[in-house]
């Protein structure tokens, strides 16, 4: 089966994978994309802070939303599917910020903002 994306730029890839220590992980230049999801996988015990930059030296606690439930998270502590709530930083970090087990992955997925309305040409 064909994945279709209608035209707009799509962005995946991997901010941790097969973590077994506290760590930044990758940064991801997140400027211009209209929405980013996180898929968590392998926590036990263990705590990922989202964090966001506009000069990507000074990192602040993002909220996400849980997609199981649409509870608003600062913190990770199970797997699931996390949505960044507020677009408009530059830099996006999954800070693994305490580990005592599970090998943790942390992948996303982005796309392009949509140009709709008087703004299409």
């Amino acid at each position: 089966m064909a994945t279709k994306n209608h035209g707009l730029p799509s962005y995946q890839g991997t901010l941790h994978e097969a973590a077994v220590v506290a760590a930044d992980g990758d940064i991801l230049v997140i400027a211009g994309m209209g929405s980013l999801v996180i898929q968590v996988e392998g926590i036990t015990t263990a705590t990922i802070t989202p964090k966001i930059s506009i000069d990507g030296s000074t990192y602040y606690t993002a909220e996400m939303i849980d997609l199981s439930d649409g509870s608003i998270v600062t913190s990770i502590t199970a797997d699931g599917m996390f949505k960044l709530r507020n677009m408009g930083a530059v830099f996006f970090l999954a800070d693994l910020t305490a580990w005592t087990s599970g090998t943790i992955n942390v992948d996303y997925s982005g796309g392009a903002n949509a140009v709709t309305g008087s703004d299409a040409s």
